[in-house]
């Protein structure tokens, strides 16, 4: 993947001083310099690292692009990534596997697309989904106050999570900057974005 150098460094910016600690897994299509420079835990798409995927050949293996026909969406939703990224941050799918995973009636109801911005080393943005429900990086529950992540709330295409000077993923806000949850869930209970 050539847009190793130019999108895997940036991603590696964004994840590595906020996830390091809870080491999300995450699913790729472009997982060799993403996984490299992230340092998480990874499954790859295309089954270059994955001996499961790898063996699950598609009836009309031999006929795509060499190193991008497998995939095995139903396997890696059973796996509960935290997030997944579509070929360097897409909003739609583009491989095999993302196209099936994509079918799968958990994806959508599981999974929040979020908005990334940064600046490190070099400007960027892109995007991922993220497991609403993720031990990791999802929503919390304590007592009966939801704890929702403020990166779940880049629904307008002008909003992005970005790290703040102290290494915290969140939104701005500000004087003509909307944020609101896409679809995450019904916010008739007592909630709190941090």
């Amino acid at each position: 993947m050539n847009a190793g150098n130019e999108t895997a460094k940036p991603w590696a910016a964004f994840s590595k001083p906020r996830l390091a600690k809870k080491k999300p897994l995450i699913t790729l299509d472009a997982s060799g310099a993403i996984g490299y420079f992230s340092e998480l835990p990874a499954i790859d798409m295309y089954g270059l690292s994955d001996r499961v995927i790898a063996r699950h050949k598609p009836k009309n293996f031999g006929n795509g692009y060499i190193g991008h026909e497998l995939g095995y969406g139903e396997y890696v939703l059973r796996r509960k990534p935290d997030m997944v990224i579509f070929f360097t941050g897409r909003i739609k799918p583009s491989s095999p596997g993302d196209r099936q995973l994509v079918k799968l009636p958990g994806f959508y109801r599981d999974f929040e697309y979020v908005q990334v911005q940064g600046q490190i080393p070099s400007a960027y943005s892109a995007g991922i989904w993220v497991r609403t429900n993720s031990p990791r990086i999802g929503i919390r529950s304590v007592n009966d106050t939801q704890y929702i992540p403020a990166y779940f709330f880049t629904y307008y295409f002008d909003t992005f999570a970005k790290l703040s000077v102290n290494g915290e993923l969140g939104i701005e806000l500000g004087n003509g900057l909307p944020a609101s949850p896409r679809r995450l869930v019904k916010l008739d209970w007592r909630y709190v974005a941090h």
